[in-house]
């Protein structure tokens, strides 16, 4: 989702809502309305790089990807829905959305999500997809 699309959006159950922002802008104007229903409002910082393309200074790294694992695997029981929104909501958040959906099994429809989300950032996909695969391992 898209930081406009988020900042309007009103969950009707309970929700865990991922936030990722740009290194260079953190949007703080643009805020997700206040709900009883978002569970956990979890905020991180990194830009959309791919290892060849460079779009800020800070690229995902496998700490944030476990971070971001780690924090939805506490609350993702106590939730019945999950909003994901970066700033364009293009590449950052349908590629962590998607890779959550497949290591927590929330729903199957993910090859769906890739053909929707042409362009998902394969490179946030693949950290956050293997810090799912490496928290289950130590599960």
């Amino acid at each position: 989702m898209d930081l406009l699309r988020a900042s309007e959006y009103e969950p009707v159950k309970p929700t865990y809502a991922i936030r990722i922002h740009c290194s260079t802008s953190p949007d703080p104007e643009f805020v997700l309305k206040k709900s009883q229903f978002y569970r956990k409002i979890s905020e991180y910082s990194f830009d959309d790089n791919e290892p060849l393309f460079q779009a800020g200074p800070v690229t995902i790294t496998e700490d944030i990807a476990d971070s971001i694992v780690r924090d939805f695997a506490k609350h993702k029981d106590n939730v019945e829905a999950l909003l994901v929104h970066c700033t364009r909501g293009r590449n950052r958040s349908p590629a962590v959305a998607i890779a959550l959906n497949e290591v927590f099994s929330l729903g199957d429809n993910s090859n769906e999500l890739k053909k929707e989300f042409h362009a998902y950032n394969k490179h946030v996909y693949k950290l956050v997809f293997e810090a799912g695969q490496r928290y289950h391992f130590m599960v």
